[in-house]
């Protein structure tokens, strides 16, 4: 019954879905395979077992799935400020919903993609990597798509 176990943890993404209690899990796993399991606790054991064997570490914490370690990919998006912000920058969008472009005032940028108070943020904002996302008009920092910041570029609007 190993298969139903690994199509239990996969189905309900229990390390994806925090909400998902490894005691629910045990129920969904005697839902799909009756009469394999005694009860929810020995199917819970049977699907905690199979978590610990997998390639992440898991923990049980008060019926919470935690994982124990983290790639190295998922440690740079939760704390590697450079790469943090270049998430903030691809994600910018070019036009709203009525086709019209759209640009964030440098405060409200820092602010709206989550980078007001992560050390070292200002430094990554102001490299050459973030140029084409960057525009001056008045002195003050405009943030934006690279192709709408450069429209304004090319109309004398922005610097």
């Amino acid at each position: 019954m190993t298969d139903v176990i690994d199509q239990i943890i996969t189905r309900y993404g229990l390390l994806e879905n925090p909400e998902l209690t490894i005691r629910q899990a045990g129920a969904k796993l005697c839902e799909a395979a009756p009469g394999r399991w005694a009860d929810e606790d020995s199917a819970k054991t049977a699907i905690t077992r199979r978590l610990r064997k997998q390639r992440r570490g898991v923990s049980e914490n008060g019926g919470q799935i935690t994982a124990m370690y983290i790639t190295e990919q998922e440690l740079r998006k939760k704390f590697d400020v450079k790469t943090i912000v270049i998430q903030a920058l691809k994600s910018l969008s070019e036009k709203n919903q009525q086709g019209e472009r759209i640009f964030y005032p440098d405060a409200e940028f820092v602010r709206q993609f989550g980078l007001q108070g992560r050390a070292g943020y200002r430094p990554v904002l102001e490299s050459d990597m973030a140029a084409p996302y960057r525009g001056k008009a008045q002195g003050r920092v405009i943030w934006g798509h690279p192709d709408s910041i450069q429209l304004m570029k090319n109309e004398g609007i922005l610097l």
